[in-house]
C-alpha cells in the first residue's frame, strides 16, 4: 500500500481541545505572533525563532548557537502542498549550507522548522506523529521510527601552520513541536508548530576552540580533550540541571558515586557542577531518541508508570567508548567526506547510511 503524500497527513491534522483552556505561555505567543504570519519573509520567521530560542529554551549549547552559528530552514504549509520532492530539495539546500559553514567552524546547529496555525495548535497523537515521522524521513532520507536514534553528520576543517586535520562528527537529530507547551515535556517546546534541531556538542568545542588558538600563547594551549570537560561536560550538566529546576522537569543529574572516574584535576573544571555525577543523569523521556512515543501522548500531565531512564554524558570525556570518536573529539576523515561536509558533492537520494537504530 502506498504511503500517503505528506500533505495528505497533514490534512489528518486535529484541533487539541486541551490547548483552548490552557493558552500558550506568554513567550511562546509573542513567538506565534510573528511566526504564524502569512506577511513575513522565511528570514523574518528564522530572525523570530532564533530569538525565542536564544532566550527560552533550556540547552544553554542551543542559546549560544541560535543565531549566527544555526543555519535555519523555514518550511510551510505552502511547502507541504508543493510535494514531498519539492521539501527535500528545500531542506537540502539549507543543509548544504549548514554543512559547508560547519566545515569553516562558522555554524554548528541545523534547525528544520514547519510553521503552521494548524500544526501549532494540533492535538499530539497519532496523526501528528506521522507528520513528524514523514518529514524527518523526507529530510534523512530513510525509514524513520519513534523511540531510536537517528543521526546526520557535520565535519571541521582544521587549519594551523602545525596540524592540519579534518574531523566528523555524528549529530543527533531531535524532535521539538508546540504541543510541548505546559505538557511535562515541556523543555522539548517550540513555537510555530514542529522542528527538528541538529546541534553537534563535540563540533562546537572544537570549532571554539580553533578560533581561539591564534590568541594564546604556546604555554595556554588547551588539549581538545580538556575542553570537551571544562567547556562541553560543564554546559551539558548545566542544562540538565537547570532543567530540572523548571516547571515541569523531564531530566535531573545524578549524586556523585563510585563511578565517577574523572581525575580531581579534571573534576575541578566541573566547577558548581562537581558534586554531581559526570557519567550519569535521568530522566523520564530518552533525550536522545529522535521521536520519542511520549511526545504524541495528549495528556498533560507525565504518566503515573513512566519508567526514569539512566542517560549518560560519557561521549564527552570516557575515551574508552565508541560515542567519544563518534560524537566528542570526533574523527579523522577522509577527502570526499570533507568535500560533502563543504556541500561541494552531489548528495546521493539513498543517505540511508546517515540514520541508524541507536
Amino acid at each position: 500500500m502506498a504511503e500517503k503524500p505528506i500533505n495528505d497527513l497533514f490534512d489528518d491534522l486535529e484541533p487539541d481541545p486541551w490547548r483552548a483552556s490552557h493558552p500558550f505561555s506568554g513567550d511562546m505567543a509573542d513567538a506565534n505572533a510573528v511566526l504564524l504570519d502569512p506577511t513575513k519573509s522565511s528570514a523574518k520567521r528564522a530572525d523570530a525563532l532564533a530569538d525565542w530560542l536564544k532566550q527560552a529554551q533550556p540547552c544553554l549549547f542551543g542559546r549560544m548557537a541560535a543565531k549566527a552559528q544555526t543555519a535555519f530552514c523555514i518550511l510551510t504549509e505552502g511547502d507541504l502542498f508543493r510535494g514531498e520532492k519539492h521539501v527535500r530539495d528545500v531542506i537540502q539546500q539549507s543543509r548544504r549550507v549548514w554543512r559547508r559553514n560547519g566545515a569553516l567552524g562558522k555554524q554548528h546547529a541545523f534547525v528544520i522548522a514547519l510553521i503552521s496555525p494548524v500544526i501549532t495548535n494540533a492535538r499530539p497523537g497519532p496523526a501528528l506523529r506521522d507528520l513528524a515521522l514523514r518529514l524527518c524521513g523526507i529530510y534523512l532520507s530513510s525509514e524513520i521510527s519513534t523511540d531510536t536514534i537517528f543521526l546526520d553528520s557535520l565535519g571541521l576543517e582544521i587549519d594551523r601552520p602545525n596540524l592540519k586535520e579534518r574531523r566528523m562528527w555524528r549529530v543527533g537529530v531531535n524532535f521539538f513541536g508546540a504541543q510541548g507547551d505546559q505538557r511535562w515535556w515541556h523543555d522539548h517546546r517550540i513555537p510555530g508548530g514542529m522542528a527538528f534541531s541538529m546541534n553537534s556538542i563535540g563540533h562546537m568545542t572544537r570549532a571554539r576552540l580553533e578560533a581561539e588558538m591564534p590568541m594564546r600563547p604556546a604555554p595556554a594551549r588547551v588539549d581538545p580533550a580538556d575542553r570537551l570537560v571544562d567547556f562541553a561536560l560543564l554546559f551539558a550538566m548545566r542544562t540538565i540541571h537547570n532543567a530540572s529546576k523548571g516547571k515541569l522537569p523531564g531530566t535531573r543529574l545524578a549524586e556523585r558515586d563510585s563511578s565517577c572516574l574523572l581525575p580531581e584535576s579534571r573534576r575541578t573544571a566541573l566547577r558548581e557542577m562537581a558534586s554531581f555525577n559526570e557519567r550519569k543523569y535521568f530522566g523520564h523521556y530518552h533525550t536522545d531518541f529522535t521521536i520519542p512515543t511520549e511526545y504524541f501522548d495528549p495528556n498533560a500531565a507525565k504518566p503515573m508508570n513512566l519508567k526514569e531512564l539512566e542517560l549518560d554524558f560519557t561521549y564527552l570525556h570516557d575515551q574508552s567508548e565508541a560515542d567519544y570518536g563518534l560524537m566528542g573529539i570526533g574523527q579523522e576523515t577522509i577527502e570526499r567526506e570533507v568535500l560533502a561536509a563543504l556541500g561541494w558533492d552531489t548528495l546521493s537520494e539513498n543517505r540511508s547510511e546517515i540514520g541508524y537504530d541507536g
